[in-house]
């Protein structure tokens, strides 16, 4: 086989080795709280739920207590960035609020490497400071994933492979470049057929 059509194929081959090392995952897991929302008072006066978890929050119940008595409000589902409340009596004393919600998934991509998983669907968040905001936070387990180092031996492998092409590339240069000497050498010491006399 010929040089020129050698040194592509040692590259190819070499390709195929890199592409068939094993991709390997590494993953680190820590406690995380994850944020999907909050409740918030606005003009009115009234309740206002955000939702920026990126999915629908399922069931939500929202009460709050005040100084004889207390209020409920419902949401089968909150697909919107936000809902509000009817206007409610500014003159009472609260005293509670408490948010009921459920996730739509235990597990969410919350980044490129990034996988978050709840404890449990169903959570809820309280408060008795005034005015909120009333975060909605989720508690769950946070997984890291990286790519792992390639072992010692497909290092190796690779570094050996690439070597070889590089080597191969080289000598065929080389035999390129001093051909062409070698003819004109020839010619320049070549000797000239004798010619007959009168000629």
């Amino acid at each position: 086989m010929r040089r020129s059509k050698l040194v592509p194929l040692l590259a190819i081959c070499v390709l195929g080795k890199i592409l068939s090392i094993p991709a390997r995952l590494m993953a680190d897991s820590i406690p995380y709280t994850a944020f999907v929302g909050f409740v918030t008072k606005v003009e009115g006066p009234e309740w206002r739920v955000v939702n920026f978890s990126g999915g629908d929050l399922k069931n939500v119940t929202l009460t709050f207590d005040y100084v004889g008595g207390s209020q409920t409000y419902f949401w089968s589902d909150i697909s919107t960035q936000y809902v509000q409340t009817a206007p409610f009596d500014p003159a009472l004393i609260l005293t509670g609020l408490m948010i009921q919600f459920t996730l739509p998934q235990l597990v969410s991509n919350i980044g490129p490497n990034d996988i978050f998983t709840a404890n449990s669907l169903t959570n809820s968040a309280t408060t008795s400071v005034f005015p909120p905001p009333l975060d909605l936070a989720v508690q769950g387990t946070l997984v890291h994933v990286v790519p792992e180092v390639p072992e010692p031996s497909s290092a190796i492998l690779l570094v050996t492979g690439l070597a070889g092409v590089v080597e191969a590339a080289r000598r065929q240069h080389k035999t390129r470049k001093a051909r062409p000497a070698r003819w004109k050498n020839k010619e320049m010491y070549s000797v000239a057929a004798p010619t007959a006399p009168g000629t």
